[in-house]
């Protein structure tokens, strides 16, 4: 869904990055701004509902619902990680619109290098957590476990993608402070996707 989804909001289309919308110009009037509001919009309703599931089935179950016995380390380590990415990411808007480019393209490198340290952590996760016995076919806390956290890391995928055309964009000084909106849009999308974890976090190791 995911590669998709960032299609149809024109993310690889050819005019995405181009420099038509300036920083002067009305995002609203920007289609690109309104397709990534749609999409961000369907993900949120896509999350909501398995978190829903997920605490239907537990309630169900009673209180006799298994539950993991505690994050994994690695995840913990992901978690900052990600949250980290989401500070280097401002600091990448915050380039743009002083039209810093050098800095610009040193923020988003970094960005790339985190969300993709993030993954790398989440798999160790999984192997970590199968190496214990504890798989899909375990217990309910377990599948949701993996049922959450692969459907985001999914998606992180996604904005892997996108973070990585925008930073060889920035590389060729694509972006300035009068053409700041595949950023932005970038921006946009990874922040979602940080929120998205601290969500999943709190579901999945702190309300039981």
């Amino acid at each position: 869904m995911f590669p998709l989804g960032l299609l149809s909001t024109g993310a690889f289309g050819r005019d995405w990055f181009e420099p038509e919308f300036g920083a002067s110009d009305s995002r609203a009037r920007d289609p690109r701004q309104l397709g990534m509001r749609v999409f961000i919009a369907s993900l949120a309703m896509l999350f909501a509902a398995s978190i829903v599931l997920h605490y239907l089935i537990r309630w169900q179950m009673g209180k006799d619902a298994p539950a993991l016995p505690g994050a994994p380390p690695m995840t913990i380590l992901a978690t900052l990680v990600l949250l980290a990415s989401g500070g280097t990411m401002v600091a990448a808007q915050s380039a743009v619109r002083r039209n810093r480019l050098a800095r610009l393209e040193l923020a988003l490198f970094a960005t790339l290098a985190l969300g993709s340290a993030f993954l790398l952590l989440q798999f160790f996760a999984w192997v970590d957590l199968t190496r214990r016995g504890i798989d899909l076919t375990t217990n309910l806390a377990a599948f949701a476990f993996y049922l959450l956290t692969v459907l985001h890391a999914l998606h992180v995928v996604g904005g892997i993608i996108a973070l990585t055309w925008t930073s060889l964009r920035a590389r060729r000084r694509i972006y300035s402070a009068t053409n700041i909106a595949g950023v932005e849009l970038c921006a946009e999308y990874w922040h979602f996707l940080g929120f998205v974890w601290i969500v999943l976090a709190v579901v999945l190791f702190v309300v039981r």
